[in-house]
């Protein structure tokens, strides 16, 4: 076993220890930490937008993003295809909801023109509930998913039906 699967296993397992532990230390651990780390975290993103030239809110698109984007849709449509029986399928990502707010979403007055359709035709403030999703559907129980190392393994037929 090379050196580098023995570290992610010997991570992940102290990942699924800390998951199990979290709730008699979460409290303290952000009241201590979680202002620091994410002033930290931030700063970092800030210096990175701003070496690449970024306003707040800004991105710049890859090249070939539209190619891109149709493969992406290709690859999730034969999966569904491959996966699902005609008439039956789920969600190909995001199947998870890891928690749900609720909140007010803002059309503002000063929009650019070539953006006012739809729902950003008119200034308005709506009402919004916004669903925080994970993995896709064949992603494990919570305490073995840590959300990235341990992510969903090869499609299982049998957790289609």
């Amino acid at each position: 076993m090379s050196f580098t699967k023995r570290l992610n296993d010997t991570v992940v397992s102290l990942v699924n220890v800390e998951h199990r532990i979290d709730p008699y230390f979460r409290d303290t651990f952000d009241a201590l930490f979680q202002k620091p780390l994410s002033w930290i975290v931030q700063a970092l993103i800030n210096l990175l937008r701003t070496k690449d030239q970024l306003a707040i809110a800004e991105e710049r698109s890859l090249p070939n993003e539209p190619e891109i984007t149709e493969a992406i849709i290709q690859s999730m449509c034969e999966f569904l295809r491959q996966t699902y029986q005609p008439g039956f399928a789920q969600r190909a990502g995001n199947t998870k909801t890891y928690g749900v707010v609720r909140g007010e979403f803002t059309v503002l007055p000063d929009l650019a023109e070539d953006l006012r359709v739809g729902i950003f035709a008119v200034p308005k403030t709506y009402r919004a509930w916004v669903r925080f999703g994970g993995p896709g559907p064949f992603a494990p129980p919570d305490l073995k998913d840590n959300g990235g190392a341990n992510g969903p393994g090869p499609p299982n037929r049998t957790h289609a039906r």
